[in-house]
């Protein structure tokens, strides 16, 4: 494959990646019956289709009463909990919390995750450390 074809395939999968994330961005994830799910796969299976550990927020809607700091986040194949926040969080008219969950996440080429917000044992977490320099911020 000659560089012209490689450079027009990486833009039509950035075009297609940027296009799945508008749509996350605005699809709420519902809870109801004490979890909400989040799934998100690479279908291109492509090995220029991939992102390194980046910020996502998700707008959740919950149906249900639930505290907020009784929650956890967790990946469903292996159970393994995430760090997440909340932000943003307002009580709507008719009764409902609304919120955003913001995590870090990558995801390899060819790769997924189906993670799940339910009620738990939130584990805890290291703290970041923040270093501050003359003109940036290093967080770790």
């Amino acid at each position: 494959m000659d560089l012209f074809t490689k450079g027009r395939s990486l833009v039509w999968v950035l075009m297609v990646l940027a296009g799945q994330l508008f749509a996350i961005g605005n699809k709420p994830v519902i809870f109801r019956s004490g979890k909400a799910e989040i799934k998100f796969e690479d279908h291109l299976h492509h090995e220029f289709y991939w992102w390194p550990n980046t910020l996502l927020s998700y707008p959740v809607i919950f149906e249900e009463k639930i505290a907020l700091e009784e929650l956890i986040l967790a990946d469903q194949k292996s159970g393994k909990q995430l760090p997440f926040q909340f932000s943003g969080v307002e009580k709507s008219a008719d009764g409902k919390t609304k919120a955003i969950l913001n995590l870090m996440a990558d995801m390899p080429a060819g790769g997924s995750f189906d993670l799940v917000l339910k009620k738990g044992s939130p584990q805890n977490f290291d703290k970041i450390r923040v270093e501050k320099k003359e003109k940036e911020i290093l967080l770790q």
